[in-house]
């Protein structure tokens, strides 16, 4: 299951998207077991 966790834990993503700034930079990691890759790169 998905989960959303922030990058800089001294920051919560919830308090990074209360700020009134830009520009803004999304950052996607997934983790995957390295037999789930190929599953994960065909969807």
């Amino acid at each position: 299951m998905p989960q959303l966790k922030p990058l800089d834990p001294s920051t919560p993503i919830f308090e990074q998207l209360g700020t009134e700034v830009s520009p803004v930079i999304l950052v996607n990691i997934f983790q995957v077991a390295e037999a789930d890759v190929p599953a994960l790169l065909k969807a």
